[in-house]
Formats: C-alpha cells, sequence, structure tokens
C-alpha cells in the first residue's frame, strides 16, 4: 500500500535489541489511511508481536525484570522512529503484557491500555460442547504483511 500511495515501501518492519544478554524482538506493520504524503491522520503503526528470550521466563508472571523492561522500551523506541519516519499518527499493540505497558509508559507517561469495544473486537467460532474450557491463544490484530 506504501508503494502505491507514496511510491517507496517500508523496509524496516521489526527489529531485535539485546540488554545484557537479552533478546527483545518486535514485528510492527504500518496502515496507511491517509493517502496525502506528509500527513499523519488515519496512519497507524501496529505493533504485531514482541517477545523476549528468556528460558527461566514464565509468561503469565507479573515479575518485572529491568532487563527485559529495558528491552521492551528499546524496541519500543525504534518503533516509534520508524512511525515518525513513516508519518503515523499513533502506535498500537493488542493485548499487551504488563511489562510491556510499564516500558511504554517508561518512554511516554500518557502510555494508555484501552479496552476494545467497538472495533476489532476478538471473536470465537466455538464448534465445542459448553462445559469445556476455553483458553484464549495469542489475542492479537493478525494483518497480512
Amino acid at each position: 500500500m506504501a508503494n502505491e500511495l507514496l511510491g517507496k515501501a517500508p523496509y524496516v518492519k521489526g527489529a531485535t535489541v539485546t540488554v545484557n544478554g537479552q533478546r527483545v524482538h518486535a514485528v510492527w506493520t504500518r496502515l496507511f489511511g491517509n493517502a496525502t504524503p506528509g500527513e499523519t491522520e488515519g496512519n497507524t503503526m501496529h505493533i504485531l508481536r514482541i517477545v523476549v528470550e528468556d528460558e527461566d521466563l514464565d509468561i503469565e508472571s507479573e515479575d518485572f525484570s529491568p532487563d527485559h523492561i529495558a528491552g521492551i522500551a528499546a524496541v519500543l523506541r525504534l518503533a516509534q522512529k520508524e512511525a515518525h519516519e513513516w508519518h503515523m499518527n499513533e502506535i498500537e499493540l493488542w493485548n499487551p503484557h504488563p511489562r510491556t505497558l510499564i516500558a511504554a509508559q517508561s518512554i511516554d507517561s500518557s502510555a494508555t491500555l484501552i479496552h476494545r469495544d467497538a472495533e476489532s473486537i476478538a471473536s470465537l467460532k466455538w464448534y465445542g460442547g459448553g462445559d469445556e474450557p476455553v483458553t484464549w491463544l495469542e489475542n492479537e490484530k493478525y494483518v497480512l504483511i
């Protein structure tokens, strides 16, 4: 879409950083809702996934290692830089882990968690019985890139 609208396509679609031996990865995409070059209104960067490489990390844990927070903040800063260069109005990340929200707020204290209730709401098509437990896995925004 960027190629059609702007005559060029983004090369950077994610980042990897290492903080004290801990690698953190992020991948993102850009949605252009504004065809006017240089205008930001309607343009959104979506961070599709953030991964912290740590074999000892319990994904459900509320532990906030300073190294994890620093690594996540570093990839978020790189996403901010890319968003600015590509005239994105905002950056969205769906279903962030609490440590990701802390990292975002360490960069910008106004970063907030918004519970979706009007658009792109997660849905489930269920074929099982009513008494089977449901586990949500990877509740993320999926965009074809």
